[in-house]
């Protein structure tokens, strides 16, 4: 069903009366002559894509489960760990990744003695059984998982009642809608991800939603794991280089273009100095179960 009304708010915006409507194309190259509408709900701000789509469809070889264990994913994998070490992840904690992907980061984190950690995903062949949402674990995590849900409300249920009652912790990592320009052709390659982003919350609405369910906001982060120190590590760099190669999010997971890189001035900039322009447009948020 189209997405004409903001699934997110109280009093919610409608398609008709939205302050911003923009058709945006595919950044997954096997749907890039595809047009999706984007629009923003008038009473949150939040952003929602119109169109429903055949799940199985735009799912099939999606270009994140092509995502290999190489040096520059690992060392995002140290960065998206100290970030969740800084929110209060432990060695003995249970750990739930959800939304895992092809399980890589799961695979991390117990060659890094976390021994407790299980993942879950319903495009995964691995790692697609639910048997794992049978139970509670101290530590919840899922990024970039909560736009790609088709209902956001029962999404973050679902998501929070896994977490351990009696301080076991969340920590949902998406883009703020807050941050997101339609108008920004990078944006459109970047966190826009047509149509597999559905509806991107303001990093507010966010954190109103999660406290309606019984949760303490203990930390938000406003830095994406992305963002390294490492030179070509950063997003402004990663984005840049999408639209520079196609304007497919699957040149990410591809042989690097070196000849791309080092013919565009703009891209070395952003390949090296690209962690000082830190675009605050995806929000890292630590909620602690009541």
């Amino acid at each position: 069903m189209e997405s004409r009304l903001c699934n997110l708010c109280d009093a919610p915006g409608q398609i008709d009366n939205a302050p911003e409507v923009k058709k945006v194309r595919s950044n997954v190259r096997q749907f890039q002559r595809e047009e999706f509408t984007v629009w923003r709900c008038r009473t949150c701000g939040s952003l929602h894509c119109l169109e429903d789509i055949d799940y199985a469809t735009y799912y099939h070889n999606y270009p994140l489960q092509n995502q290999k264990p190489d040096f520059f994913t690992l060392k995002l994998f140290s960065s998206r760990l100290r970030q969740l070490i800084g929110g209060g992840l432990l060695t003995s904690h249970s750990i739930l990744d959800y939304g895992c992907g092809n399980g890589g980061f799961v695979r991390f984190l117990r060659a890094q003695g976390y021994s407790l950690a299980e993942g879950y995903d319903p495009y995964s062949e691995t790692f697609s059984d639910r048997a794992v949402l049978t139970q509670t674990y101290d530590f919840v995590i899922s990024q970039d998982v909560l736009e790609h849900a088709p209902d956001t409300l029962a999404f973050l249920d679902e998501l929070l009642s896994l977490v351990r009652a009696g301080g076991g912790m969340a920590a949902i990592g998406t883009p703020d809608a807050a941050k997101i320009s339609l108008n920004d052709a990078i944006d459109a390659v970047g966190q826009l991800h047509q149509p597999h982003h559905r509806h991107i919350l303001t990093r507010s609405q966010l954190e109103k939603l999660i406290e309606a369910r019984g949760f303490n906001i203990t930390k938000v982060l406003r830095r994406w794991y992305v963002d390294t120190w490492i030179p070509f590590l950063n997003s402004s760099f990663f984005f840049h280089y999408v639209a520079a190669t196609g304007c497919a999010v699957d040149s990410m997971f591809e042989p690097i273009r070196y000849r791309t890189i080092f013919s565009s001035p703009q891209l070395l900039l952003y390949g090296l100095f690209g962690r000082l322009r830190n675009p605050h447009k995806d929000v890292l948020v630590f909620a602690q179960a009541k």
